[in-house]
């Protein structure tokens, strides 16, 4: 889309992948359903679960990990 714009400014070969889906995509992206009917509830951040998830699991560094959760939760005291 960055590249075209629009689809219909997409080669032929992408448009019709698309095929008769092509209005019914488009209502997905302007007319979204949207709810209402949920509860969000905040607590304390997992320190533990994401420096296991992000360093572990994805090799992120652990000390630039850390900087960043002390940036995020400042005035938490994470440690």
């Amino acid at each position: 889309m960055k590249r075209y714009g629009a689809i219909e400014e997409m080669p032929t070969a992408i448009q019709d992948a698309f095929g008769s889906e092509l209005d019914r995509l488009r209502q997905i992206f302007l007319r979204p359903d949207v709810r209402d009917d949920y509860d969000l509830q905040t607590t304390r951040c997992d320190v533990d679960g994401v420096l296991h998830f992000m360093c572990e699991e994805h090799a992120f560094n652990r000390d630039r990990v850390i900087a960043a959760l002390d940036r995020a939760f400042g005035s938490q005291k994470l440690f």
